[in-house]
């Protein structure tokens, strides 16, 4: 038509200027409009409506924007799986980040330590609160709001970094994020360390956080091997690094210039801007690739273009192709050429010598359903979690939980909140930490109150990975356990008032660790005679049998000689050595019971205190509700147990000991006795004093009567201990006392 047109008018327009003119013309109308690669399949031609002219000048109606840009989207938004619609029933104060006012700390409470690392908006270094001596992060940055925002939202999370603070200098008004302290080994070191449990465990936690993260509406969007922090001595982990995160909206577009690259999703690379929580499972991949493999970073590309070759190399082209048709998606030509043509590789050609014992079937099936260029078909984290690669971390979640549930009224049987406890004790004792701990009053404070409806028991539950019966046992236990103590004005006591209180672990700084009640415990079990509390009640009274007749034969066999003949008074010289060296058994008994026992009350105890510490002496460290179900589970099955057999053995030698006492005291009448009825003692005459060679011949019971007024000749004293074969049941002086043993050092005693 343009064509014929064109003729038609050639030959009318006769200057040659004219017909230059209609030339430019008619291939102006003739040229193609250049497209969005989304949207070179409908080409939109301009109608009149669309402009209009006001004052001169040509102007284009934005509602007619709109209409072009709804008319010419040609393929239906992606939207997530799972939680597609958690912002979008929340109110607007959720996650309009824009709208939040910050409560502002104080600057001065924290000095930077040393410099720790740095990322593309922020720098970050190690501090520490100048009140509390606590260390922990500092993180100066610029975009702030969002942050904030995403890390109250997320506060009490399970693995979720914990904020502490947010303070901003009084001059330059430069913010900054206080958080929890992590001592946190640098993955390059550890990761080469890693058993393959220890991986199960720890991309379980990260799972943890990823779900619950992803159930609250937010992205992280910066997952990778640097934001996530173990502390592998604790076995703890927590994700880091909210800077990048964002709130899912279905069908909104973000920026695809988000991740590191090398953890960067197909999704980005091709820059398919309605990604959602999958872009983060993709980056989890990545991470778990490196580990199993041995090889960090799995994909390694020099800039962006190169990751997504990296990709194709390994997955393949063809499923790249069908995920870019998939979503009507078109690679730039430069980028298609570069990425070329790939079969896919297997994943059997990455297992070598050094990394075969970390790669397992289930590993292989678990990461193949995580690195899928579709994010539509990538597992979930909630799906993950139930992957049969952690049957072993949720069989020993699951066990630990159970035998928790079982003893919840022993471990909830809180002693402290009783009214002769002090008012700070209880406080600190609300339990309604499980559910939502308030991290800071100033940081958790605008959230904290809309989270009470937002996370129910339930939704806390599911992030552990338990089954449905437990799960719904913890849920019933949780509902019961969150309620704050009552003050006690409304129990008629006095005025102080707690309710809807509750107490911040994080701000608590935990005792040194040689004095923890699970290392005391330990390190109880491991003394050489501590470690006796644990034998079985025979092999115990064995070896206590045992020592007791070692002391016997060294110690009370050759102290009691010295005191008493074994010829002449044979009952008194066993009973003394056997009563004292079964009272040095018992004072061993009784120190082994005074340890188990002082580690027991610290292990079932809700309250530590300080002991030698220094700064932190007399204050009190109360126990997270996990570490005080895990102790007194210990000194409940493990401890008490064994105090009460000490108990028990203590009762049986005291019993001992009192009746051996009384046999002492009788020894000599019935020692009499016996003589007396085997006939072997005699009537004595009187017996005339002689002194031979300055020496009397008498016998001790012919002492007692002699009379009074001789009690001072040293001879009589002297023939007395002869006649006693050096062992005079009289004497005057020290000498004489000396030789006696200390016995009867007094002639009134001897009358006695």
């Amino acid at each position: 038509m343009i064509d014929t047109l064109f003729f038609l008018f050639f030959l009318f327009f006769d200057s040659p200027l004219r017909r230059l003119l209609l030339l430019c013309a008619v291939l102006a109308l003739r040229a193609p409009t250049a497209h969005s690669p989304i949207l070179r399949s409908s080409i939109v031609t301009p109608t009149a409506r669309a402009v209009s002219e006001v004052s001169g000048c040509t102007t284009i109606d934005p509602d007619f924007l709109v209409e072009i840009s709804d008319s010419n989207q040609t393929r239906a938004m992606s939207k997530a799986r799972v939680y597609t619609e958690v912002n979008v029933i929340r109110p607007k104060d959720y996650w309009d980040y824009e709208s939040l006012i910050v409560q502002w700390g104080e600057q001065d409470d924290y000095e930077v330590v040393r410099k720790v690392g740095r990322g593309k908006y922020s720098e970050v270094f190690e501090g520490i609160n100048v009140n509390s001596k606590e260390k922990c992060i500092i993180k100066i940055l610029k975009p702030i709001r969002r942050e904030i925002k995403i890390l109250q939202n997320l506060c009490g999370g399970p693995n979720i970094v914990k904020l502490l603070d947010v303070v901003r200098d009084q001059h330059s008004k430069t913010p900054s994020l206080i958080f929890e302290y992590v001592n946190s080994t640098d993955f390059k070191v550890l990761y080469p360390t890693l058993t393959d449990y220890d991986i199960r465990y720890y991309i379980y936690e990260l799972l943890k956080a990823l779900d619950f993260c992803h159930s609250q509406g937010i992205m992280h969007r910066d997952v990778k091997p640097h934001n996530v922090m173990i502390d592998h001595e604790l076995r703890k982990l927590r994700l880091i690094d909210w800077g990048l995160a964002e709130f899912y909206h279905p069908g909104k577009e973000y920026n695809v210039r988000v991740a590191s690259r090398y953890f960067k999703g197909p999704e980005l690379l091709v820059d398919l801007q309605d990604y959602d929580y999958s872009l983060d499972m993709w980056s989890l991949g990545c991470m778990f690739a490196g580990m199993i493999f041995r090889k960090e970073p799995f994909f390694y590309g020099h800039d962006n273009q190169d990751q997504l070759v990296k990709i194709a190399k390994v997955l393949g082209t063809d499923e790249l192709n069908a995920y870019l048709n998939k979503y009507q998606l078109e690679l730039d030509p430069q980028l298609e050429a570069l990425v070329g043509r790939h079969s896919r590789k297997p994943w059997s050609k990455f297992i070598n010598a050094d990394n075969q014992h970390l790669v397992s079937p289930e590993a292989i099936d678990f990461l193949d359903k995580l690195l899928r260029y579709d994010h539509q078909d990538r597992l979930t984290a909630k799906e993950a979690m139930a992957h049969a690669y952690f049957a072993q971390v949720r069989a020993a979640e699951t066990s630990r939980m159970r035998s928790a549930l079982l003893h919840l009224p022993l471990i909830f049987n809180q002693r402290y909140s009783q009214e002769q406890e002090s008012d700070r004790a209880m406080l600190r004792l609300i339990v309604n930490y499980p559910l939502i701990p308030k991290i800071s009053h100033r940081v958790c404070s605008n959230s904290s109150s809309k989270l009470g409806s937002y996370y129910d028991s339930s939704s806390i539950i599911k992030y552990g990975g338990i089954s449905d019966v437990v799960g719904k046992k913890q849920e019933l236990f949780l509902s019961v356990s969150v309620k704050a103590v009552e003050d006690k004005g409304n129990n008629g006591g006095g005025s102080m008032s707690f309710s809807g209180q509750s107490w911040d672990p994080s701000s608590e700084i935990e005792v040194p660790s040689d004095q923890r009640p699970v290392n005391e415990y330990s390190s109880l079990k491991e003394g050489m005679l501590y470690s006796w509390g644990e034998l079985g009640p025979s092999e115990f009274f064995i070896r206590l049998g045992g020592l007791w007749l070692v002391t016997f034969t060294v110690l009370g066999v050759p102290v009691a000689a010295a005191s008493f003949n074994p010829s002449r008074e044979p009952l008194r010289f066993v009973l003394a050595a056997g009563t004292g060296t079964l009272f040095l058994v018992s004072l061993i008994v009784l120190r082994i019971y005074l340890g188990w026992s002082y580690v027991g009350d610290r292990l079932l105890s809700a309250v530590i205190p300080y002991e030698e510490s220094g700064w932190y002496d007399g204050q009190m460290w109360v126990k997270p509700p996990e570490v005080l179900a895990r102790d007194r589970l210990l000194g409940s099955y493990k401890v008490k147990p064994v105090i009460k057999m000490l108990k028990q053995t203590l009762i049986g030698t005291g019993a001992l000991l009192v009746s051996a006492f009384v046999l002492f005291v009788f020894a000599t009448p019935v020692e009499d006795f016996f003589k007396t009825t085997l006939g072997s003692t005699e009537n004595q005459p009187e017996v005339s004093i002689s002194r031979t060679s300055n020496k009397f011949n008498i016998r001790k019971e012919q002492l007692l009567r002699l009379p009074v007024d001789v009690v001072t000749d040293d001879d009589l004293a002297a023939a007395a201990a002869e006649a006693a074969d050096g062992r005079p049941v009289y004497c005057r002086d020290r000498y004489y006392r000396a030789l006696a043993g200390g016995q009867y050092c007094k002639w009134e005693d001897l009358v006695k």
